[in-house]
């Protein structure tokens, strides 16, 4: 499906500031439910918790390559608003703290 990948490129652009499943919908002229429906048939995931695990990806990257920049720092560059989600959101899906990943290198 065309217009699911189409969405995925978006959130790959746009990843980075803070984008909702309402301004995608808006941007690909369809209702917010349809969009949640079709993205989650098509991936597997939740749009929310796709637009999470690109950002945590990219977090795991700049916690390896870019060791001058403090984890604060990169929960922003990623699209986090709040260290302390972006903290809870990485210890759930890679078992550490950013902190503790970066540690262990």
């Amino acid at each position: 499906n065309s217009f699911i990948e189409e969405v995925i490129k978006f959130i790959q652009t746009n990843f980075r500031r803070d984008i909702s499943l309402t301004e995608i919908a808006d941007e690909f002229a369809v209702s917010p439910e349809h969009l949640s429906r079709c993205f989650k048939k098509q991936t597997g995931f939740g749009l929310n918790e796709y637009i999470n695990l690109i950002r945590l990806r990219e977090a795991e990257f700049l916690l390896k390559n870019e060791t001058s920049k403090s984890i604060l720092e990169i929960a922003f560059l990623c699209g986090f608003n709040d260290s302390n989600y972006f903290s809870l959101k990485f210890r759930k899906t890679y078992g550490v703290t950013p902190s503790d990943f970066r540690k262990h290198l």
